[in-house]
């Protein structure tokens, strides 16, 4: 939704306007169609509005363009301070110079931009802008996914587990089971079956994005950092410490899609205490990451 054109932004926006309506189809299936009990179908709700909220939130959250708070804040610091400007670099350099670690530098060139921006921030070819702390471009969501939306997306997939996860456990009269069987064999109505293979595809690609973006969370990994050779620098020893850059403080906040506390401002990170020696004693210079993948 951000930084690009309008024949983009419009395939994004019925991208978006899909989505929106299987999670339409999923409450519509559940509620009308089923007899579930009526415990649950009052949790089923409010998981339900749990996704359909966060899935939002990752949608039309500015996922840290030039033109979030935090980056300008950075902006404005660097020229006040009068900083020298980061080195440039062109898109003829070699690929390993633009496709490795970029750690502890207050700033790095963008060619495609042409122009600076914080370290771990890296340019998406889909939207043409740079993001902080970009982990991946998804279609799904019409968005990056980078520093300010990230626990969004997370949420997004944890929530919309577990609907799917009481949809199919909790639906009666048909089940999903027997709906699925009762279509095949000509015998049932569609929409409850149509409603169970919806519910059956995002449960599997939910639970499983939520697993490993989890796991790449807690060791501190972008999806376009777990490529780059060598180990990673920005990865603590804690793992509470790791996820608290992109989930905040571990408190209540922590599963409703609202902004962190205490996440940082996503323009500069700690490096592990070894990494830190060693390239200060080496004079290390690391390279950059320049392209964005393309992963739901």
């Amino acid at each position: 939704m951000f930084g690009r054109d309008m024949s983009t932004r419009k395939l994004s926006l019925a991208t978006v306007g899909l989505v929106l309506g299987f999670y339409f189809w999923e409450w519509c299936s559940y509620m009308f169609l089923a007899k579930p009990p009526i415990g649950w179908s009052i949790v089923f709700n409010a998981v339900l509005f749990m996704s359909v909220w966060s899935y939002l939130q990752t949608v039309w959250t500015d996922p840290g363009t030039s033109r979030c708070p935090e980056w300008r804040a950075w902006s404005e610091a660097r020229a006040a301070s009068g900083a020298e400007p980061a080195q440039k670099t062109t898109k003829e350099d070699k690929p390993d110079r633009r496709r490795s670690w970029d750690a502890g530098r207050a700033a790095t060139w963008c060619p495609e931009c042409d122009a600076e921006r914080p370290q771990r921030a890296h340019h998406c070819k889909e939207t043409g802008v740079c993001i902080m702390r970009m982990d991946h471009y998804c279609p799904w969501i019409g968005n990056c996914v980078g520093f300010r939306n990230h626990k969004y997306f997370l949420l997004m997939n944890f929530w919309t587990f577990w609907a799917c996860t009481i949809w199919l456990g909790t639906m009666n009269e048909p089940s999903p089971l027997q709906a699925m069987n009762e279509f095949l064999d000509g015998k049932g109505d569609a929409e409850p079956a149509v409603g169970a293979i919806i519910a059956v595809v995002f449960w599997a690609v939910t639970g499983g994005m939520f697993c490993h973006a989890t796991s790449m969370v807690y060791r501190n990994f972008t999806t376009i950092e777990e490529f780059l050779p060598g180990s990673n620098p920005y990865q603590l020893d804690s793992g509470s410490e790791n996820a608290k850059q992109v989930l905040g403080s571990m408190d209540w906040r922590i599963f409703f899609p609202i902004p962190p506390l205490d996440a940082g401002t996503g323009t500069d990170y700690p490096l592990r205490s070894d990494t830190t020696l060693s390239a200060a004693a080496a004079g290390e210079d690391y390279g950059s990451c320049e392209e964005g993948l393309e992963t739901a």
